[in-house]
Order: structure tokens, then C-alpha cells, then sequence
């Protein structure tokens, strides 16, 4: 523990974690501006751990609650195996570190007992953090997508396989790929968000965090307590002190630990709760009496830090209860220890057994990606062009574009979908991605077809182009694998409208026929329902549930109940009825229908209003879910208008309405996002309707039903997700009266908003998508008014102010409008087929009766009747419809019934040609609810299927015979298809890890192959060095550093394949620890100039730069003196008051590692990179140089954006020997004793003795930064913001490698005519008429020159590579123009030769005068060069500026070797001279793979009670009954665990693990 006060500077910029720093005194007038407007905090709900014994959470889960007196006096939960290990966070990403790293890891395999040390176990920052900014928060995402673990994502910070050190303001910061890996992390969610409703200054607030952490307030689903997170200040004014000596805590071994004695003026940083100790004794006072109760001084709260395991001793520290303070000052800027600012920290409620039913798989691509928005939409209505009902997908609402949210100010960045990954590369291919729609269909029958959209908005400014090239459904409901669904897309997929366009792609998925009751409803203390539709499933009875519980089984003859059986309780809660099937053996529930209790008979009463007299109210709940649609409409009469009254809504950043003095309304999303409506559109003292209608990023404000204002949002789609709608929020109180409040999940039309602004609801529950529904009726609870919800139950808390209600005759609703329509919900039906006929226009109604002459219903009295007609013909129905006061209108309407038809079997196969093992789906192409279908797949497993589709893999090559048979009460029928399972070639896959490792240590290739393979080898390639491993998997030591591509070759009888990967691997001398990384223009660190002036000079520093631009990452003091930096093209200038000299362009490299160091020497400058001198020295006009006073690193002038280290400064210009000494590898402490197996470059001694004068390792995670040269020359760090955010890993430094391999030159071997002069015809074919320069034709074919000439292009001479005289030194040369061709299409220079295995290159040096075009070095098996539209034939080609290619031979072989030249720009003129060709052959080290993995073979073994299915990456988990089940390796490690109840994927990296004591091997 630390024991030093730390006090920190200033820092203006944004901080760790997006808020803009703000003094306390400016709290409450900005609050929400600090909370929002910069980076908003999560939505969240507030709860009341005391309310009520017990607590339901909307998962199932519960537990009751235990009182303090059984709680320990200490609770640590970074002890426990679910805390994962302290690391150091990556940039500014704290609260990612505390929220999703911290607190959702732990929360996560506490619920289901998992190891969170184990990768697999842990969940990353950067998947949130970097997609902050991006309109949207952590538990938006946490909700609708999930979050992927570690090993799925690539790391627990950065992604090795999506992008490495990017920034969440980077505009191109990679995305994640691959369907699987996003439906790996739907699995890993949270329910919500929530913060304590009460600070721990209080003891009810204590209390309540403590239980929290003690057993999740008694949680008993959890076998341990909690961890939640505290938003807190580290920048003016934190600081630390140590555990005074008391005998108390001499007991507790505490003594010397270091406490936090204040937090910062200003909310910086964001840390984990993870315990409690209410033992501990301060001195918080500074009287010399520690433990003074009165004075709270006994007792602290555990806190857990991101900046690395020697934070403070072991990165955990304690806060005093009386310090817990967010805020360090008063509104004043006095010291505050109990004013406002004490936490309320955030907890999230996991669903750790949450399972996917039904997802959406699309392949999507677009140039620009912040210009659209995903939607994903359902409609149970197949013929809809638009869906009914649909959710923006948080994580691709107009994102991608970093921090630059204004258009106006930032354009939307040429970012393809994915991003930049860590190869470096923008990768512009399809993005493939998955969706849970689960939430989506909510409320759906998926028993029945629906109809799912993947919808694309476009900006108005949008101009990027792509495509939708693939969308289907995938339903694991019962298939575990999934039955995939794919929409029918052309072939070139579907063009992705732009400029504001919609572009709409549906599919539609059938269901299967277990359905639901018909027309359900009580009636005096009686249940009765209609039999579900006809089915090809047999009804085996009904279920009656209350709240979710089973409280009567019933059988399939009954058609009502008598609920008088039922308790108070249960007859008052959510009564549902389902039908009961079953399928192979197994219990199936149609979907619950709720039942519909019969109204009362009611009168009319007059209007009631309320009128707000400065006063506020809160609709709970209804907000705590997003809404891509949504609707608020209510009557105002205002009292008063003023700036910000009547205001609605949590504020900007998430949703704000309010009035002006102007007498007009303001609504929006954000300050930059936001529309008035006209002045004086508001009138005082006058009953005005006003609606507010949101759809996507749309934004309609209604007067009296006429438009009054609109807007398009580019940053928001949506609302909701902040928990509680505050009408009168912030102080700005409702001053008015005001009536019929509406809330709805809908965007209504202007017509649906004209035709009901006048009419009151009589029975709103039969509304489609009434939220909420406010007539201003209120009843008292505990002396608090609420009004009262008659749609949904989100009774709204009075909270601030006096509300009285009142009769208005002058808002004269119609209450007894009655009118009676209806539509049904098909044009036409088949006999037995169900149909739905749905009162449409009946505002006023509170009874509806149903005349039907061919279908039999009970009596009841339901907007909505599902209707089944037994015979054929025109059938008539009529609809009539009864108000309160008695009032009845008809409507009759006719429909066409058509005799059922006969079954037909015929059905369509996903594929008939499949490779073995993949699956297929087989869809029937009639669907009719009355058929049975009977599937029979000889030699496979299951052999027989009984649902509508099938879905099945064939176990190995064949053809299988598929049948189906369908039968209905018209007969039965039957079809068969053949299908071929084919023996496949590879599809090459692998995983490197660790991808950093330092000499000495392991590193694994695990094979990951499809289809296989029987032969593998494995390339490791590190510039001339190579190694070879021959099998499958492998483990190696590393032994050669460097930074290594890796390829995978595979084969088996039909084919081979194979994949590289470009810097997979980094092998270190050394493990770099810590560096400082920069960000923000006032970040610098200054140290006292090593030198006042020098004759020599070097200075030597690893960085990895973020980015490139104009005059940055400087080093120095100012050009008047010596500074260095850089520009974007990444030249580096070097500046002294005497003159000026730079390398070339490209010497520094953004997005890696890599090592600079630039010598001077008597007027001479060098530049070198990773030990190797970039360009030719230069000379300066001066021998010496004058260092000025400073010696500064970033800073405004010259700002550092990445991380550094290893710094070094020597009084001498080294040697290029001494370069690479110290550049590879750390300068060892002369205290420390020297390590015997970590490489060293020297002791610190011995460095100074070789003129070192300034070291800095920067291997430390707070202060200033250290000089280790003997020096005392310590950094003044100014303008980085809290401590720990500038620490960041280096490991993946010290990767250099020296030691030269000796290539071989064979050409004299292979090759003939391969250098200049070239062997040519004896006399000239053209002249220059200008230069007078000659061309000969090159000699071709003969036993001196191999070379073969193809496609010579025809100018006024014959165009292609020749031969030209002294001029060009008889080089071989191709030249268009100036008498040549214009264009030299497919051109191609070659020789064919016969070459033994191994590894080779084949090089060009290029003559005086170099100009190629388009042009390729080529390498391909066989006689001859493929044409330039099959390059990808070739064994290996690159571009020709490249200048080589290398190859390898597995076995002796006939190779073609040359040039492609494809010039197809006449206006061009290009000229490509070649000096010479050499091919060499490359020395490489080989291994054989150890065999750890190979020969086990896949099984599918049986536990009791549980089924195990092995698949390729993972098992499935079935189980009837919920079952506890636990994965472990076969060294212990557990790596699942958790209840299984029907089917559960679990993805697992390659090897044996034992499920349940039973032992199985995952490939």
C-alpha cells in the first residue's frame, strides 16, 4: 500500500471516462449536462432493498432477503474465484475496466460458479468501451446484443484479431466478425441497470451496498455477494494516507495500508466496490485519536482500481466510510466530506441462463458505416411490407465514426463496416453479425409464421454504397444447432439505399402448429376459452399459470374452469392458459394467452382532469426498455409558460421536452439534436392536445393534431432506456392542468392522432400498444398521491408540488363514441384454418359480441375473436359493439372459406450437395396447420423427425435418401430427395496463443480446420527466418524474437487449403512491462535537459503511435533550440537554431511497435529504426547543439498520441552495434540482482559508463516519471488526467532480431539469361527518334535464355519486355508510349524450370529508370503464368514494387517464374527497366508437431440426466429437468458451470475437459 499523499495538476481534457471535467459549483445548474451531454451515465432504476420481504427479478430468479445481524464484519470479494486478476486498463477505459471487466466478470461466474482467472471466464473492455461514444451505453449493449468473452473476442482489453491499440475517439476502430462469435455473446447479458436510491452517507444507504456485497441482499441463487461500481475524482485534490497503529488494527494486519483521504474536485475515474471492512480504525481528523465513532472514523469499503496489480500494493485500496464522497468540495469549492456527492453505486442484475430462441444472421457491407443504422422488425402479418413492431440495434445506430458526432463538423469517415484490424488493414469485406430477436417477439405466437425485416436508415448526407447479401433466421427452439430460415436475395445481394433511403429485406419463418386457446376470458369467477385451431400435433390438455406459476393441469376436453378454487392471490395476478403437445416423448406449451377479465358494468362519468400547481410527477418503469417507436400525447392547459417549465424527460443526451416564454415547445434528443415549434404554437390559459411522435431517428411534434415541427436525428434512434420519464424534472415544474396522458410503443399516424384526440378509452387494455394510459384518476399510499395507470399499471408517483383533480366541462371528451368496424386477418382461409377478426375503430366500446353462423365460439365478449370455420363456402360475421351507457352499433363482413386442400409433400433442401458434416434444412412447401409431417433420414441421427422442418448433418460422404410424409384429414402424401454428403477440402482455421510471449516461453497452434484434414504443416516466417512444423498441434518454446506471419497449409484426398495470418506471432527478448501512453494535446512529460549542449548525441525510444499527424510526437524543447517531431507522412524533422534536416518519409509507423533512435555527431544526422539506418545521414551547419533548459516529450506544440518506452539518452552517438544492444532489451537496476535467464542489455553502471544520461522504462502505473540512469532526472508528467490512465502494457517490445541468416543465391543453377546484359537479337527492332536509344528483342527460348515472351501488344513496333542499349545498360525493359503501344494488356516474361523441396525467393533489382504500371512478380506451378483475372491461381504473386516474392515446395515440382504486365491506361505512359532476377533459396529450422491433441476422436457420450453433444469448438448441454452441471480441464481448471435445463451451448477452445466426472475431447 502506498504511503505517500498524492496530489494531482489540472486537466482540462476529457477524462477517463468521457465526462468533461466541471467544478462542484456548477453541479445543480448542469447536472444533467455532466451526467449526459458528455458521455451519459447508464440508464438506470432505482430500487428499495427494504421494500417488502422478498424481490422477484423478471428472470425467475429470487431470494429473500437476510438482516444485517448475520453479516461478518469483513467481506472481500476480490478473494473469491470469481473476481477476475487486477490489470492494468488500456487508454481511457476505466469505466469499461470497473463495469464490464470487474463488476459484469464477476457477477457473471458467481451466478453460474465459473474461475475468473480463466480467460474464458472473463469479458473485455474494448468491445464497449471503443463503441462508447457511438449513441448508445454499456447496458444498452449488455441488453440487446451481450458481451463476448475474452477468448471469443481476442483479449481481455484490445482484440488481436479486430484491432489493437485503438482509441474510442478513432473513426476506425475494428468490429467483430463472424455470426458465431455474436451469438457466442448473446449468451452473456444483464436484465438491467440499476443505482442505489440512497447515498452511503446515510446508514440505510451503508446498509443496503453492504448487504449487496455480503449476498446480493440475499440473493439465494448467488452463493456469494456482490460487486458494484462508484464514479470518483482523482485529478485536484485525491490523495492518500496510510492505516494509522492502533491495536485494533495491528489485529487486522492492516497497519501501513494505504486509504484514500480525499477523492478529486471532479468525476474522472470509475472503480469496483468489491467489499466492506467495518473494523478498521482512522484518524481522520488528524486529533491523534483514531477510531473515533461520532467522528466515523471506524470502517471502509474495499475498492478495486484498473491501474495494474502494484497499484498501491496489490491494485485494491480502502476508502473510509466518511470519505466516500464522488465530489470533494461544496457548490462553493469548500472542502465537503457530507455534503452532496456521497455514492450511489451501480449494480447490474446478470441472466446467466439466459438462451437465444430465435436469432438473425446477416451478411451486410457499406463504405461508410456511420451512415446507417441497423433495425431489426417482426410482423405477424407475412404479407406486410414494413414491420409492425421493431428495435434499432444498439450497437449499429449511425456508429463507427469515434467521438466526431456533429456532421456539420466531422463527415462520416470512408470506414467500412469492420473497421481497421490489427493486421493494420481497413478490411472492406461483408460484415457478418447476429442479433437476438427473442425481446423482438415478445408478445408474438411463435407458433404461428411471422415476418422478420433487416432494415438499413441512411443519413440524409449519406453517400456510401453496399450491399444486404445475406439475412436469414436461425430458430434454436428445437434444434439446438438451429433451423435456418434465408430470405431469397439476388445473387449480387440487395443495394443499400443512401440519402436518407430506407432499404427493407424480409424473410418469413413458419412456425410449428402447437397452438394456443382460443379466445380466452373471465367472466363471474368462471374461465372459458375455444379449443386451439385444428393441429397436426394431438392435444394432451391445458395449463392454467398465475404470475408465471402452474396452479391447475387440466384435459384437453375441457373448455372452462371454475377459478372460485383459486386463492385471492393467485385469482389476482397474471392468469395465462396454454395448451399442452408433445414431441418425441417431450411436453411442448403453445404460447400463453393471458386471460382477459370481463369489465364491470360501467356508467358515464364526467371528465376529471388534474391540475399541476408547480408540481412534478414520475411514470416508473415504462422507460426502462428502448423504443424504436414510440407515441406521448396528452391535453395541456397551461397556467404559466416560461423558459424550461413544463418540462419532460431526464435531459439532454437521452430526451428532453420543454416550453419557452416564447409560448412554444422544445423536444429532442440532445442539444445538437433538437426542434421547436413556432412562437406563441402555445397558448396559456387554453386546452391544447399535444403529441410527440417518435419513429427511428424521426421526431414529429403535434398541436391540436397539425404538424408543428420535425426532425431528423443522426446521432439517436429511438427512446428509452434511462428508467423513470419525469414530468416537471430538473426544478422546471408542471404548471397547468392536464388530462388523458398517453404512452405508446407505436408511431402514430396524424389520422390515428386526429381521430382519438377527442375520445377517452373505455377499455384500454385492448389497445394495441398502449404503454401507459394516465385519465388523471389518483388514489394515496402511504401519504403519497399516484396517478392512476389504467393500461398497464405504471402508477405515477406525485413527488414535488401540490396536484388537486377537477371536473373541466371545457375539455369535453367523447365518452360514449361508439362506432363498430373490423377487419380479419386474411383475405381467405382454408376450412380448420384460423383466422383472426379484429374491432377496428371502437374507442368507446367496453363489450363486443360475435355473430358466427360456421364457426362455433364460446360466449364471450373480446375485441378480437380467432375464428375456425369446419365448412367451406362464403361465411358471414358480425360484429356488435355496447358502450357504457348502453349505446350499440353492428358491422357485418364476409369471408371466403375454402375447402382444406390435399397434403402435399414435395419440400426444398437447404443444399443437395453439402460437404459431410455440415447441416442442411429441409423446408416443406405447403404449411398448414392440420398437417402431421413425418421426416425419415436413413444413417443419420435422429433417423426420424416429426417437425415441420428438419434440420440434420450427415455423419460422412454418401448419398442419403430423405422422405416426407404429410397427412391431414384430406389424406396423406409423400416425397423424397436425395442428397449428396461429399468429401470436402479443408477450410483452413487456427488460433495462435499467446500471441506475445518473451524467449523462453510456450506458444500453442491449435488447429481448427473444417472438413478433415489428414495433413497439416505450419509456417512460421520472420523476414529470412522460417520455421516449419509438420502435425496437427503443437507446442513450441520460443526461441527466435521477432514479429512472425503464420500460414497453415491443410489437405486431404480432395483438396487442401490454407491461411496466413500477417503478425500472429511476437516473440520478445524481454517483457517491456509498462510504457506511457499519450493522449491529448496537453500531455507532455518535462525533464531538465540532460545535456546544456553536446558535440554527440543519441537518443533511442520504442513507440507505438495511435496515429500520424501534422507535427506531432515531439521530443525536445522548441525549434529555437532542438526539438524533434514528426508529420503525417511520417517523416521525422530534427530542428536546432541553426538549421533543420529530416529522414524520409514513412521513418515512423502508426498502429505497432517499433524502435527509433537517432544519432548526431559533429553536424552529422542519423535516423534509425529497429536498428537499421533509414535514408543517408545529413549534415547540419553546425557542430554542436543547445539543448535549452527542458527536455520535454508531447505537449501542445508538438502532442504525442500512443504509448512510449524505454526511453534512452546518451552523451555519445552509438554505434550501430550499440543501437541494437540497448534497443533489444531492458538496462538492468545495479541493486537488482542480475537475471539469469532474462536477457539484459547492461547494467545501469555499465550504460552510464557508456555515456547513458537520461533512462526511463516507464515501468511504474502513477507519479512522475522516473529516470533509472543514476541521474535523478525525474519527468514532470502535466495534463494526463487521472494516474493510472497513462500506464499501459508494452509487452511486444524488444522484439528485434539480429542474427542473419544466410540466404543462397542459386540463379546460376535454375535460372539462364537473368541479368544485365541481357542476351538479345543482334540488331535493333526500333529506334528512339528522339533519345536515339535502341531496342533489341529479348532472346527467347533457346537452351542460353529460357525466357518465353506472351501477349506482345502490337503499337506502330511490337510492345513487350526487349532489351535497350548502353543507354539503359542492356536491362530488360518495357515501355508504352512514345512509339510502343498505349495499352499492354496481360502481358506476361517468364521461365519454366524444374526446382527440388524447400523454401525459396524469387527477386527483381530494378535498372536506372523505374515506371511500372500495373504489373505483378508471379510464381506458379506448372509451365506458364496464369492471366491477370485468375492471379489467384498462382503459387504466389505480389506487386512488382514489392521487388520479391517467397515460395515454398513441398515436393520437387515444375515452376514458371517472371512478370505480369497488365497496362490498360492510354493516357499513361509507363517505363520499367529490370537489372536482374535471382532466386535464392531460404535456410529454415523444422520441427514435428508434439501429437498432444491428435488421434482422439469425437464422441457423444451420456451423463445421467444430461446429454453431451461434441462439436467442433464446444459442446451442447441437453437436460428434460434442470440440472447443475460443471466443465473442467484435466488440470482442474473449471471452465463452466451452471444450471441446464433444455439445450445449452458451450463453446470451448480445443481439448479433453471432464463434464460431470465424465471425460470427452473437443476438436
Amino acid at each position: 500500500m502506498r504511503k505517500t499523499k498524492r496530489s494531482f495538476p489540472a486537466w482540462c481534457l476529457m477524462t477517463c471516462w468521457g465526462l468533461a471535467t466541471l467544478p462542484v459549483g456548477a453541479r445543480a445548474a448542469v447536472a444533467d449536462s455532466v451526467r449526459i451531454g458528455v458521455e451519459p451515465l447508464p440508464p438506470v432504476q432505482s430500487f428499495n432493498p427494504y421494500e417488502g420481504l422478498r424481490w422477484v427479478r423478471q428472470d425467475g430468479r429470487s431470494g429473500v432477503k437476510s438482516t444485517a445481524a448475520q453479516r461478518p464484519l469483513r467481506v472481500n470479494n476480490a478473494e473469491r474465484i470469481y473476481f477476475p486478476p487486477i490489470f492494468q486498463q488500456e487508454h481511457a477505459s476505466c469505466t469499461a475496466a470497473a463495469r464490464i471487466a470487474y463488476m459484469f466478470t464477476y457477477e457473471m461466474n458467481a451466478a453460474r460458479r465459473l474461475d475468473a482467472s480463466v480467460e474464458k471466464n472473463q469479458y473485455p473492455t474494448h468491445y464497449n468501451w471503443l463503441h462508447y461514444y457511438q449513441n448508445t451505453d454499456y447496458p444498452s449493449v449488455l441488453k440487446d446484443h451481450g458481451v463476448p468473452d475474452a477468448v471469443t473476442y481476442g483479449g481481455r482489453t484490445f482484440s488481436k484479431d479486430f484491432g489493437s491499440d485503438q482509441n474510442w475517439y478513432s473513426n476506425d476502430y475494428g468490429w467483430m466478425q463472424g455470426y458465431d462469435k455474436w451469438y457466442a455473446a448473446m449468451f452473456n447479458r444483464i436484465e438491467r441497470a440499476a443505482m442505489f436510491p440512497q447515498n452511503v452517507r446515510t446508514e440505510e444507504g451503508r446498509e443496503a451496498v453492504k448487504q449487496w456485497l455480503w449476498n446480493h441482499q440475499g440473493d439465494n441463487s448467488f452463493d456469494a455477494g456482490g460487486v458494484c461500481t462508484i464514479a470518483i475524482g482523482f485529478v485536484q485534490g485525491y490523495s492518500t494516507s496510510t492505516v494509522p497503529d492502533t491495536e485494533t488494527n495491528r489485529s487486522l494486519g492492516v497497519v501501513g495500508d494505504g486509504y484514500v483521504a480525499s477523492w478529486g474536485v471532479q468525476i474522472d475515474h470509475e472503480m469496483a466496490v468489491v467489499g466492506y471492512d467495518d473494523r478498521i480504525e482512522f484518524d481522520l481528523d488528524g486529533n491523534g485519536v483514531a477510531g473515533e465513532k461520532d467522528k466515523d472514523e471506524v470502517g471502509a469499503w474495499i475498492v478495486a482500481n484498473s491501474w495494474g496489480p502494484t497499484w498501491d500494493g496489490n491494485g485494491l485500496i480502502y476508502c473510509p466510510y466518511k470519505t466516500a464522497v464522488c465530489l470533494g468540495t461544496d457548490g462553493n469549492g469548500n472542502p465537503d466530506m457530507y455534503g452532496v456527492g456521497y455514492w450511489n453505486p451501480e449494480v447490474y442484475y446478470v441472466t446467466p441462463d439466459y438462451r437465444p430462441l430465435r436469432t438473425m444472421k446477416v451478411s451486410v457491407d457499406f463504405s461508410k458505416r456511420s451512415e446507417i443504422s441497423l433495425v431489426a422488425g417482426v410482423s405477424s402479418d407475412t404479407s406486410a411490407t414494413e414491420p409492425e413492431k421493431s428495435v434499432a440495434m444498439e450497437y449499429f445506430k449511425f456508429a463507427g465514426n469515434g467521438m466526431k458526432l456533429d456532421d456539420n463538423i466531422y463527415p462520416d469517415a470512408e470506414t467500412p463496416m469492420l473497421g481497421r484490424w490489427a493486421d493494420g488493414k481497413l478490411h472492406d469485406e461483408p460484415m457478418e453479425l447476429g442479433y437476438d430477436l427473442t425481446a423482438l417477439t415478445t408478445g408474438y405466437d411463435l407458433r404461428k409464421p411471422l415476418k422478420y425485416f433487416f432494415v438499413i436508415d441512411s443519413k440524409k448526407s449519406a453517400v456510401g454504397e453496399g450491399h444486404v447479401n445475406a439475412l436469414s433466421v436461425i430458430d434454436y427452439e428445437f434444434d439446438a444447432y438451429g433451423i435456418e430460415t434465408k430470405a431469397e436475395l439476388p445473387a449480387d445481394g440487395v443495394k443499400i439505399e443512401n440519402q436518407g433511403g430506407k432499404t427493407i429485406v424480409s424473410v418469413i419463418v413458419g412456425g410449428e402448429s402447437f397452438n394456443a386457446p382460443r379466445n380466452v376470458m373471465a367472466e363471474s369467477n368462471v374461465l372459458t376459452w375455444d379449443q386451439p385451431s385444428p393441429s397436426g400435433y394431438a392435444l394432451q390438455g391445458y395449463r392454467l399459470y398465475a404470475d408465471g406459476s402452474l396452479v391447475a393441469s387440466l384435459n384437453g376436453n375441457q373448455k372452462q374452469y371454475d377459478l372460485s378454487s383459486l386463492t385471492e392471490e393467485q385469482k389476482n395476478g397474471a392468469l395465462s392458459l396454454v395448451a399442452l403437445y408433445q414431441l418425441n416423448g417431450k411436453e411442448v406449451e403453445s404460447s400463453r394467452i393471458p386471460v382477459t377479465v370481463a369489465p364491470e358494468a360501467a356508467t358515464a362519468a364526467a371528465n376529471k382532469v388534474r391540475n399541476f400547481m408547480n408540481s412534478s410527477f414520475t411514470v416508473s418503469d415504462v422507460f426502462n426498455s428502448k423504443y424504436n417507436t414510440l407515441t406521448m400525447e396528452f391535453w395541456l392547459k397551461p397556467t404559466s409558460l416560461a423558459n424550461y417549465n413544463q418540462q419532460i424527460g431526464p435531459g439532454w443526451g437521452k430526451f428532453l421536452f420543454h416550453s419557452s416564454a416564447d409560448k412554444n415547445i422544445t423536444a429532442g434528443w440532445t442539444i445538437n439534436s433538437r426542434v421547436s415549434t413556432s412562437a406563441g404554437s402555445l397558448k396559456v390559459n387554453t386546452w391544447q392536445h399535444v403529441a410527440l411522435v417518435i419513429n427511428g431517428n424521426r421526431l414529429t411534434v403535434y398541436i391540436d393534431g397539425k404538424e408543428a415541427a420535425t426532425l431528423t436525428n443522426n446521432q439517436a434512434v429511438g427512446i428509452g432506456g434511462f428508467g423513470d420519464m419525469v414530468f416537471g424534472s430538473n426544478n422546471n415544474l408542471m404548471n397547468g392542468r392536464m388530462d388523458e396522458l398517453r404512452i405508446w410503443s407505436t408511431a402514430r399516424t396524424q389520422q390515428q392522432i386526429q381521430d382519438c384526440m377527442n375520445v377517452s378509452f373505455a377499455r384500454p387494455e385492448f389497445q394495441t400498444g398502449l404503454l401507459a394510459y394516465y385519465k388523471m384518476d389518483s388514489y394515496v399510499q402511504d401519504n403519497v398521491v399516484y396517478l392512476f395507470d389504467s393500461a398497464g399499471g405504471h402508477h405515477a408517483r406525485v413527488s414535488k408540488g401540490s396536484t388537486i383533480p377537477l371536473e373541466d366541462a371545457t375539455l369535453a371528451l367523447e365518452q360514449n363514441a361508439i362506432k363498430a368496424d373490423f377487419d380479419f386477418s386474411l383475405p381467405q382461409v382454408y376450412v380448420g384454418q384460423e383466422v383472426v377478426a379484429k374491432s377496428t375503430d371502437a374507442p368507446g366500446a367496453v363489450r363486443w359480441q360475435w355473430t358466427t353462423a360456421g364457426a362455433q365460439t364460446a360466449d364471450f365478449s373480446l375485441p378480437e375473436a380467432k375464428l375456425v370455420f369446419d365448412k367451406a363456402g362464403e361465411q358471414e360475421v358480425a360484429l356488435t359493439v355496447f358502450d357504457a351507457a348502453g349505446n350499440q352499433n353492428q358491422a357485418t363482413r364476409k369471408i371466403q372459406v375454402l375447402p382444406m386442400p390435399q397434403p402435399d409433400a414435395t419440400f426444398a433442401a437447404s443444399e443437395t450437395e453439402v460437404p459431410a458434416t455440415d447441416r442442411v434444412v429441409f423446408t416443406p412447401k405447403q404449411d398448414l396447420a392440420v398437417n402431421t409431417y413425418e421426416w425419415s433420414i436413413p444413417g443419420c441421427s435422429p433417423e426420424k423427425i416429426y417437425t415441420r422442418q428438419a434440420s440434420v448433418s450427415f455423419p460422412k460422404e454418401g448419398k442419403y435418401t430423405v422422405t416426407l410424409k404429410v397427412t391431414n384429414p384430406q389424406g396423406s402424401d409423400t416425397y423424397s430427395m436425395e442428397v449428396t454428403a461429399m468429401s470436402s477440402a479443408p477450410k483452413t482455421a487456427f488460433a495462435v496463443a499467446p500471441d506475445i510471449v518473451v524467449k523462453g516461453e510456450k506458444v500453442f497452434l491449435e488447429d481448427r480446420t473444417e472438413y478433415s484434414p489428414n495433413q497439416w504443416q505450419w509456417e512460421l516466417v520472420n523476414g529470412d527466418y522460417r520455421l516449419l512444423v509438420h502435425g496437427q498441434n503443437t507446442s513450441f518454446v520460443a526461441k527466435e524474437t521477432g514479429i512472425y506471419d503464420i500460414t497453415l497449409s491443410t489437405s486431404n484426398a480432395m483438396g487442401s487449403d490454407k491461411l496466413t495470418k500477417v503478425k500472429a506471432l511476437t516473440i520478445c527478448n524481454a517483457d517491456g512491462k509498462q510504457g506511457l501512453r499519450f493522449y491529448g494535446d496537453q500531455a507532455r512529460v518535462v525533464y531538465q535537459s540532460p545535456m546544456t549542449e553536446s558535440e554527440s548525441f543519441t537518443i533511442g525510444w520504442w513507440m507505438y503511435p495511435n496515429t500520424l499527424q501534422i507535427k506531432g510526437n515531439g521530443i525536445g524543447n522548441t525549434e529555437k533550440d532542438f526539438l524533434m517531431y514528426t508529420e503525417a507522412d511520417g517523416s521525422m524533422h530534427l530542428y536546432t537554431a541553426d538549421g533543420h534536416v529530416q529522414s524520409p518519409a514513412g521513418y515512423m509507423l502508426s498502429g505497432s511497435w517499433h524502435h527509433y533512435a537517432v544519432t548526431f555527431q559533429y553536424g552529422s544526422v542519423s535516423f534509425y529504426r529497429d536498428g537499421k539506418q533509414v535514408g543517408q545521414s545529413q549534415n547540419l551547419p553546425t557542430a554542436k547543439i543547445a539543448f535549452g533548459d527542458n527536455f520535454i516529450l508531447g505537449g501542445s506544440s508538438a502532442p504525442f498520441y500512443g504509448v512510449i518506452d524505454e526511453l534512452q539518452v546518451w552523451k555519445k552517438a552509438l554505434t550501430v552495434d550499440q543501437i541494437r544492444q540497448y534497443a533489444n532489451a531492458p538496462i538492468w537496476p545495479d541493486q537488482e540482482a542480475r537475471p539469469e535467464v532474462r536477457e539484459i542489455a547492461a547494467t545501469v553502471s555499465e550504460a552510464k559508463e557508456a555515456g547513458l544520461v537520461l533512462y526511463s522504462p516507464f515501468n511504474q502505473n502513477s507519479g512522475d516519471v522516473q529516470d533509472l540512469s543514476g541521474n535523478g532526472n525525474t519527468g514532470r508528467r502535466e495534463g494526463f488526467g487521472p494516474d493510472g490512465d497513462a500506464w499501459s502494457s508494452a509487452k511486444g517490445i524488444f522484439w528485434l532480431n539480429f542474427n542473419e541468416r544466410q540466404v543462397e543465391d542459386i540463379s546460376d543453377q535454375y535460372l539462364t539469361n537473368y541479368r544485365a546484359p541481357f542476351l538479345h537479337a543482334e540488331t535493333p527492332f526500333y529506334t528512339d527518334p528522339i533519345a536515339q536509344y535502341q531496342n533489341y528483342e529479348l532472346e527467347t527460348e533457346t537452351d542460353k535464355s529460357g525466357w518465353v515472351l506472351e501477349n506482345i501488344a502490337q503499337g506502330s513496333v511490337p510492345t513487350g519486355f526487349h532489351v535497350t542499349d548502353k543507354e539503359y545498360n542492356y536491362n530488360m525493359v518495357v515501355e508504352a508510349g512514345r512509339g510502343f503501344a498505349q495499352e499492354i494488356p496481360n502481358h506476361k516474361v517468364y521461365q519454366t524450370i524444374e526446382l527440388p523441396a524447400g523454401f525459396y525467393q524469387f527477386s527483381v533489382d530494378f535498372g536506372p529508370y523505374y515506371k511500372f504500371l500495373t504489373s505483378y512478380l508471379v510464381v506458379n506451378k506448372g509451365e506458364g503464368l496464369p492471366d491477370v483475372d485468375h492471379l489467384d491461381e498462382a503459387l504466389v504473386y505480389d506487386d512488382i514494387a514489392n521487388g520479391k516474392v517467397a515460395f515454398q515446395l513441398s515436393e520437387p515440382a515444375t515452376v514458371s517464374l517472371g512478370v505480369l504486365v497488365d497496362w490498360r491506361d492510354p493516357s499513361n505512359w509507363g517505363s520499367g527497366t529490370i537489372s536482374r532476377f535471382t532466386l535464392s533459396e531460404i535456410p529454415y529450422d523444422e520441427i514435428e508437431s508434439n501429437g498432444e491433441t491428435t488421434g482422439l476422436e469425437t464422441v457423444t457420450p451420456q451423463t445421467k440426466d444430461i446429454q453431451v453433444r461434441v462439436v467442433r469448438g464446444g459442446l451442447y448441454l441437453s437436460s428434460d429437468e434442470p440440472q447443475m452441471v460443471t466443465i473442467h480441464t484435466v488440470a482442474g481448471t473449471q471452465v463452466f458451470g451452471g444450471k441446464v435445463v433444455g439445450t445449452r451451448p458451450v463453446l470451448l477452445k480445443s481439448g479433453i475437459y471432464i463434464v460431470n466426472k465424465m471425460k470427452v475431447f473437443v476438436p
